[in-house]
Formats: structure tokens, C-alpha cells, sequence
């Protein structure tokens, strides 16, 4: 009876020592992430193009790899806004961009190509 206690114990704590240790990868490489990109630009309001699932941001070269940083790791619902100069994403519970037209790489599934380490597109040059 006891060693069933012992096993079960330890067990669970295992799990949560998992769960912690992976909170604080994400959360390190959240904060290396946006010490050496730039944030990106605020949404501006447009016509609704479409909702959406917003999956996340990756980098072009390692597409398998999240970008972390201002919550772009994360996914949900999502709204498209169009303007004259790019799109807006506007997402529930997370930061909402903006997005100017010419970036490589723009596309539904294929995501932004942000050129590490930063997000210099974004930016305008």
C-alpha cells in the first residue's frame, strides 16, 4: 500500500517538474527573443477581410521553431483587417499587428518571413 502512495507521489511531482521546466524555457526564450527583435507595429483598423485561426509566427529559415516574442507564439481566433498598406491581425486575448504589404513571404499557411534576428520588415525597411 505505501510503496502505491510513494510511486504515485513521485509520479505526479514528476509532471509538474516537467510542467515548470518547460514554462521556464518558453519564458527564456520569450525574453532572449525580445531582447534582439524589434516589436512589431501596432494593428490599424480596416475592412474585415475574413476570421481565422491564428496557428502562430515562425522564421523563415527554421520554420519549426515559434517566435515567442510579444506573444506571437501563441494561437487563436483571429480577424484579417485590410488597408491600403498591409493587413492587420487582430487576435482575441493576444497583441494584435500589423503587417505592410511587399513583406516575402506573406501568405495564408506560409506565414511572414521576419529575416532574423528581428523583425525589420515590419519596420519598413
Amino acid at each position: 500500500m505505501l510503496t502505491r502512495e510513494v510511486i504515485g507521489t513521485v509520479l505526479v511531482s514528476l509532471v509538474f517538474l516537467i510542467a515548470g521546466y518547460i514554462f521556464l524555457r518558453v519564458q527564456k526564450r520569450r525574453s532572449s527573443q525580445e531582447s534582439t527583435m524589434v516589436k512589431p507595429l501596432d494593428a490599424k483598423d480596416g475592412d474585415l477581410v475574413f476570421p481565422c485561426m491564428y496557428v502562430a509566427t515562425v522564421f523563415a529559415l527554421r520554420p519549426l521553431e515559434r517566435v515567442w516574442a510579444f506573444g506571437l507564439g501563441i494561437r487563436g481566433k483571429a480577424e484579417i483587417r485590410s488597408l491600403p498598406d498591409g493587413i492587420s491581425i487582430y487576435r482575441q486575448g493576444e497583441t494584435s499587428f500589423f503587417a505592410a504589404f511587399g513583406l516575402q513571404g506573406l501568405g495564408v499557411g506560409v506565414g511572414f518571413d521576419f529575416h532574423d534576428p528581428g523583425f525589420s520588415p515590419l519596420q519598413g525597411g
